[in-house]
């Protein structure tokens, strides 16, 4: 046994996250240096949320002042070593392709593990949820991204067939869209791993038949390869292989709300039949969360927020597509509100950041510093000197940390994607616009988009007048009669 599961030591004690595959090697609990386990590093290494429990009797346990000051010492060395660490993973060198292949990662491992119940069904309103789900990443992602026109685009298609049919059936198909990546990108797979974003094109070669010049399988590196992809990198994991399925999430989140700020992908969304205005987005974000996130006390914290009014989403996402309130991308009504969703998960996030660091505290019976709550912050101030106008890190620069948040999570260059821009040039033909190239400049796209954008002004405010109902959880604004239809869609295809 020991053997078999690569055991060194004794006693090593392993231990397997929710969803993690039980025929694996599962995670070392007590490798690190001092080799003691503790509920926090337990917690670290497995990726669970602990409960917060303040061990207020320590401190009239004390026999004498020396012994109070010493423990005020350690409690003050432990603050400053946590700022530290959390500083140092929050700066922690990372790319944008290490945040797009964490974000795939993330939602693989999620279709994979959280889809079903453990008798191995999909109900009908979960169905309906994940649907709502993909086709936000359809219309929130970079055009080309791989995920997106490989695993997304198929799932949408044959969703009946795939997600519904079974869990065998999905978990196939997840891996092999990870495993085409070792056969299409061949020896490129060493450097860029699947659901990466900024992948140069490989130059085009001959013969690639084996015995013609052609490429002669490597099994042994592709079993590197393959290994490599299956794995998120260390600005997630920082040698914790549990905590990357919520670091990954995250990314994904982020990506998505950035997505759902520009114009052209908002468009793209309208065109294609999505719920597009940012209050939507957020309460498909929420319900992915309620139905598909393995963590009990992440997945209530989550909802209690969203549910509450959580930083005052209620008002602040608009309830439209923000194509409709302003067509400058500088300036407006609109331009403004556009980049309300992405600074509303910001702080969803950090505030999260913070309750954490500041539970592990009180946890060890101390209160959290000024220091450790600044650490615990994204950007930091090093990262984004701008961002922040106060030394508490409370108060931070609007277009400051929105322009940061787009550098972080949105390519330099946006690459083209055929699909996606025949939605457009399609909508465009039909009302009579020439579209001059099928591969359009940026100049040629942004003039079609302001034209686009006076036409459909008017048939979206005709159309929201008409469905201004409020929508809670599930209840969106489609019509009972399309809903139900859509339903009937997916649980039977043939109607």
């Amino acid at each position: 046994m020991c053997h078999t599961y690569e055991i060194s030591g004794y006693p090593s004690i392993l231990g397997y996250a929710v969803g993690s595959d039980p025929y694996s090697r599962g995670i070392e609990l007590n490798g690190g240096e001092d080799r003691y386990m503790s509920p926090d590093s337990i917690g670290d290494l497995l990726s669970i949320e602990l409960a917060n429990e303040a061990l207020d009797a320590w401190e009239s346990s004390y026999s004498n002042s020396e012994d109070r000051r010493n423990r005020q010492k350690e409690k003050k060395e432990e603050g400053t070593k946590a700022a530290e660490l959390k500083k140092e993973w929050q700066s922690f060198p990372s790319t944008v392709n290490d945040r797009y292949h964490n974000a795939g990662l993330s939602l693989a491992f999620a279709l994979k593990s959280g889809v079903y119940d453990r008798f191995g069904k999909l109900r009908d309103d979960r169905a309906l949820v994940l649907s709502d789900f993909l086709d936000l990443v359809d219309w929130t992602t970079p055009q080309a991204w791989t995920v997106r026109t490989g695993l997304v685009k198929e799932l949408r298609l044959r969703f009946h067939d795939v997600v519904v049919a079974g869990k065998s059936r999905l978990a196939d198909m997840v891996e092999h869209n990870q495993d085409m990546h070792e056969e299409i990108k061949g020896d490129g797979a060493l450097d860029h791993l699947w659901g990466h974003i900024d992948v140069p094109r490989r130059q085009k070669r001959r013969n690639m038949v084996t015995g013609l010049g052609g490429d002669v399988p490597d099994g042994k590196k592709n079993d590197v390869v393959k290994l490599r992809n299956r794995k998120w990198t260390e600005s997630c994991t920082h040698s914790k292989p549990a905590m990357g399925f919520t670091c990954g999430l995250w990314d994904l989140f982020h990506i998505i709300t950035i997505g759902a700020s520009m114009q052209d992908h908002q468009l793209y969304g309208f065109h294609s039949g999505y719920l597009t205005s940012h209050r939507d987005v957020a309460l498909i974000i929420r319900n992915f969360v309620a139905n598909f996130f393995a963590c009990d006390v992440c997945r209530w914290n989550f909802i209690d927020m969203y549910d509450a009014c959580g930083h005052d989403h209620c008002n602040r996402l608009p309830g439209e597509s923000s194509i409709i309130l302003g067509t400058s991308s500088s300036a407006g009504r609109g331009s403004e509100l556009s980049k309300e969703l992405s600074l509303w998960l910001f702080e969803v996030h950090n505030a999260v950041n913070a309750r954490l660091m500041t539970e592990r505290a009180e946890r060890r019976n101390r209160d959290v510093t000024i220091d450790e709550v600044k650490a615990s912050v994204f950007p930091t101030e090093e990262m984004c000197p701008n961002c922040w106008t106060d030394i508490e890190a409370n108060k931070y620069d609007r277009h400051a940390v929105y322009t940061f948040l787009k550098e972080w999570y949105w390519p330099k260059k946006e690459s083209t994607d055929p699909g996606f821009m025949s939605v457009l040039n399609r909508n465009l033909v039909a009302r009579g616009i020439k579209v001059a190239s099928s591969k359009p400049t940026a100049s040629s796209f942004l003039l079609t988009l302001s034209i686009t954008v006076s036409i459909f002004v008017l048939i979206i405010k005709f159309a929201n007048s008409r469905s201004g109902r409020s929508r809670q959880q599930l209840q969106y604004s489609q019509s009972r009669t399309a809903r139900k239809a859509r339903k009937r869609r997916l649980t039977h295809p043939s109607v």
